[in-house]
């Protein structure tokens, strides 16, 4: 799980952001070739943009092409929609508003 202040924007662009911070974070993490990163997004959009950065609306599109390219020097990845209900904490950390500062990040 994953979690970090952003600055304003819509939902789409938050969720697009917290994806590539979390694959970033894992592409400098030593078992980056030996282990799949597996991204759960409860956004259907995100999740059918990174699969395919050609689909997204033109807004997002430069910054999914720079995920795309932060995906491909990791070994495997794959990406998965969740419910909402399954996203509760993230969602409730959020909510509570974290500094900008604070950075969450559990590996289980």
């Amino acid at each position: 799980m994953f979690s970090k202040a952003s600055q304003r924007v819509d939902a789409n662009m938050a969720e697009i952001l917290a994806n590539r911070e979390a694959i970033k974070i894992f592409l400098a993490l030593r078992w980056v070739r030996s282990h799949t990163l597996m991204v759960e997004s409860n956004s259907s959009n995100v999740v059918s943009w990174i699969r395919n950065p050609k689909r997204a609306q033109w807004k997002h599109k430069r910054d999914l092409m720079i995920l795309e390219g932060i995906k491909r020097r990791i070994g495997e990845c794959s990406v998965r929609k969740i419910n909402r209900e399954a996203n509760d904490i993230v969602d409730e950390l959020a909510k509570s508003g974290m500094r900008e500062e604070e950075l969450l990040f559990i590996c289980d």
